[in-house]
């Protein structure tokens, strides 16, 4: 079961990849499998505690993961890039995913749930462990598929989708508005002594020469006006 587990998922994964064309999107079952088989194994451990387990129940469980989170994928990722690829924000696309592909997805993996459950009525012990662990990994795969995947694509949607969403904007500004700011507490901090004194004097230099320029455009203004009085009294004598 190993060497099949080692054999079949970089080939379901070589089948993602010539699908979906896109190498940001296989991050998305990846993350998909590794949650999958860390919850499954962990809500079986408290059972094995109490009851015997066979032994194949493990190799079991991998390949049921492996291979339902590289179906589920498959339904849910196709259709989300044929919306992107539309013009769909990825808000929009992921909502289309949800109730089209996710319809198909959650019946099918309710069916093959109660299917491998019911193997718990079985008399021999070993079917009955084997059903039970299938059962949960099967369910588990399900829920991390229709909770884990909408959320990586609405978490980083200029990654995995559309640049100009509305979530990418939002991240987009306050990312700037937060290390924005850090950025300019930290060139403030890194300001010498010295150079705040010099752009002290140097804003002292400007204002005293715009006081200079104001008072010659004053005088000036003055100069004119005397001399337009004394032509005037010049022309009435």
């Amino acid at each position: 079961m190993e060497r099949m587990d080692s054999i079949t998922l970089p080939l379901a994964m070589f089948v993602l990849v010539c699908v979906l064309k896109s190498a940001r999107l296989m991050i998305v079952p990846l993350a998909s499998i590794i949650v999958s088989i860390g919850i499954s194994f962990m809500s079986m451990y408290p059972i094995a505690l109490h009851i015997s387990v066979a032994s194949t129940a493990p190799s079991m469980m991998m390949s049921i993961i492996i291979a339902m989170s590289v179906d589920y994928s498959l339904f849910l990722l196709c259709r989300f890039k044929e919306e992107i690829q539309k013009g769909k924000t990825t808000e929009e696309a992921v909502g289309i995913m949800y109730e089209h592909a996710g319809h198909t997805v959650t019946v099918s993996g309710i069916t093959l749930s109660f299917c491998l459950f019911g193997m718990i009525f079985f008399p021999v012990k070993f079917i009955a462990t084997q059903g039970l662990s299938a059962g949960i990994a099967l369910l588990v795969t399900l829920l991390v598929n229709l909770t884990l995947t909408p959320c990586l694509l609405l978490i980083f949607p200029q990654f995995f989708g559309n640049k100009h969403s509305k979530t990418a904007l939002y991240v987009r500004k306050l990312w700037n508005f937060t290390f924005g700011r850090l950025s300019f507490f930290k060139r403030g901090a890194n300001i010498s002594p010295e150079s705040q004194v010099c752009e002290s004097r140097v804003g002292l230099l400007t204002d005293n020469q715009r006081d200079d320029e104001d008072e010659e455009f004053i005088l000036g203004k003055v100069i004119q006006a005397e001399a337009v009085d004394t032509n005037g009294n010049e022309t009435e004598e």
